[in-house]
């Protein structure tokens, strides 16, 4: 009868040898996990002392996995593969794609953590508890992202057999950012804004050629409650203006990627939104009508450089600050347009014509799932026009 094979983490019989005087040595065969038999050894003073410490040594063994990836691996090697595996796989945006890669570099594989040159089987909720809480003092924004990017990696090697459980799920709650939500404008502020987008697109702020980014018009569009990629991927053929009440459609938006990324232009549209609820059709003022119908078409982008590109999200970002400036307005960031608009139209026609514009799930769960949510927004029109009418 065939002698029956050992089982994945058992060993056989251990022999024990002297070597010399006062030193003793114990083998044994061992199943690793990976199926490979072994035959790994200690030593000792005494023959159980050997044995001892034998065992010991098969207790401590790291497990070795049945893939490629090993525990005893630099972290860093396990962080690559996870990160190639997405790639593989496709399924992400590039802009998802971007940011994983930037977190990876930094804080999590920063020469400053030393994260990435110590071996994985010593990534344990300690020492990722102790490296999340220590980057979410100076970066809590960055260390929520981390934590998320530690967690699939951790469940990549998880799918490798490296580990049996997520180290990540039980590290303690990260502070949060102390800098809160963006604030909307107040109408005076929107005057004022709008007065002094008016006077750097006449070339009054700054010395040199007259800029062409229409950067009053991407403001006011963005008053009606489209997020910065948006306003800057809408299209001609999205917005009906000759209509009894002109409507503009949000379809897709413009992203910025890293000169590194493919190859191709770094601000770039794609045909999608954020999510599938905030593709949206919005009724807006007669008057934003007759401002969009008065830029020149140099593309099928609404706003696109002269030679038809879409904008960079940087530059048109770079030009709000100066406007800001100009308006003596601090503490405004672009996205505080968007809350403008939600919270003018909350006020005006209730917090479900506000979400409605916004392109959000409703609060109101009878209302989100029986009636659904419109993808024609109506309401807003008369309080976005309430709220630029000083500006005109």
């Amino acid at each position: 009868m065939a002698r029956q094979g050992l089982l994945v983490g058992t060993r056989g019989t251990v022999n024990v040898s002297q070597v010399k005087p006062g030193r003793f040595r114990a083998r044994t065969r061992y199943r690793d996990s990976d199926g490979k038999v072994r035959q790994p050894a200690a030593y000792g003073k005494s023959a159980s002392a050997a044995a001892r410490a034998l065992d010991k040594k098969l207790l401590e063994r790291p497990k070795r996995a049945s893939g490629s990836l090993q525990p005893d691996a630099p972290f860093r090697e396990v962080c690559e593969s996870w990160y190639a595996r997405i790639l593989l796989e496709g399924r992400l945006a590039p802009t998802s794609l971007v940011k994983y890669r930037q977190t990876l570099d930094s804080p999590i594989l920063s020469s400053n953590t030393g994260l990435g040159e110590r071996a994985f089987s010593e990534m344990n909720t300690a020492v990722l508890d102790a490296f999340l809480l220590k980057d979410a003092t100076e970066h809590p924004a960055r260390a929520k992202r981390a934590k998320n990017v530690l967690s699939q990696v951790m469940l990549h090697a998880i799918r490798h057999d490296l580990i049996l459980s997520n180290p990540v799920r039980d590290v303690g709650r990260l502070p949060k950012s102390v800098l809160g939500d963006p604030r909307p404008a107040t109408s005076e502020e929107v005057e004022r804004l709008r007065w002094a987008a008016s006077e750097f697109e006449a070339g009054n702020l700054r010395p040199g050629r007259r800029p062409t980014m229409p950067i009053g018009a991407i403001v006011d569009v963005m008053l009606c409650g489209l997020r910065l990629g948006e306003a800057i991927a809408l299209r001609w053929d999205e917005v009906d203006l000759d209509a009894r009440i002109p409507q503009i459609t949000v379809s897709g938006t413009v992203i910025q990627l890293p000169k590194s990324f493919d190859g191709g232009p770094t601000a770039r549209r794609q045909d999608k939104t954020k999510t599938p609820r905030s593709r949206r059709t919005i009724d807006v003022p007669d008057w934003i009508a007759d401002r969009l119908r008065s830029l020149p078409r140099r593309g099928e982008l609404i706003f696109c450089t002269a030679s038809g590109s879409a904008y960079s999200p940087k530059n048109v970002a770079r030009a709000w600050r100066a406007v800001c400036v100009a308006a003596d307005v601090s503490g405004l960031v672009m996205h505080g347009l968007r809350k403008t608009a939600a919270t003018v139209t909350s006020a005006w026609a209730g917090p479900q014509a506000a979400a409605d514009l916004l392109g959000h799930v409703s609060d109101r769960l009878t209302k989100d799932r029986y009636i659904g949510r419109r993808e024609s927004v109506t309401e807003a029109r008369d309080a976005l026009a309430v709220l630029f009418n000083a500006g005109r």
